[in-house]
């Protein structure tokens, strides 16, 4: 049977011998993508293996999320869907480090309590922020933890406030920290 005839059997049927002939005939791309990872996997503490292991249920739903009107392949579809699992999965595991390591660190207003910090190590974090060619990184140190509550004000109110995207907030959020940990805390 043809791909698209496959998916139509998972999506509307959850047909597991149409999944089984849709792994069988596109395992080899999961497994590529997959391994043009290994090392930013290694890197960042993702196991490998778990995400082989996931093997049919990313590819389930790759077929239960395929839209042929869409005019792309099956293949493609499924090879942009394993590299977003595989980059959701690097992501996941670096915010969950990134937050331990700067909670053991408790060095910085970057961790999620600035109130643990003395006065004089987070005027050294903001100095060095203010150092930064882009304005917009002391506006969003100050929205994300001295915005008058406890919490860390999210990515995204960050970015609607400064009319920017999310993704830019965090860019110039984690461009900081670099020059904040290279020049402060070496």
């Amino acid at each position: 049977m043809k791909d698209l005839e496959l998916t139509q059997q998972v999506k509307n049927y959850d047909d597991q011998v149409a999944l089984q002939e849709l792994i069988e005939k596109h395992q080899g791309i999961f497994y590529t993508i997959v391994h043009k990872y290994s090392t930013v996997f290694k890197q960042s503490g993702v196991y490998k293996n778990d995400v082989l292991d996931d093997r049919d249920y990313i590819i389930y739903k790759t077929a239960k999320s395929f839209q042929p009107d869409k005019n792309a392949k099956f293949s493609t579809w499924l090879g942009n869907c394993t590299r977003y699992e595989c980059l959701n999965r690097i992501s996941e595991k670096a915010k969950y480090i990134y937050s331990e390591e700067l909670d053991n660190q408790k060095t910085c207003p970057t961790i999620q309590s600035p109130d643990s910090c003395n006065e004089e190590k987070i005027q050294l974090c903001f100095d060095e922020v203010k150092k930064l060619n882009d304005k917009r990184a002391l506006k969003i140190f100050k929205l994300r933890y001295l915005n008058g509550t406890r919490k860390v004000m999210p990515w995204n109110q960050i970015g609607k406030k400064l009319k920017i995207s999310t993704q830019t907030a965090l860019n110039i959020h984690n461009k900081a920290i670099k020059r904040i940990k290279s020049k402060i805390f070496v």
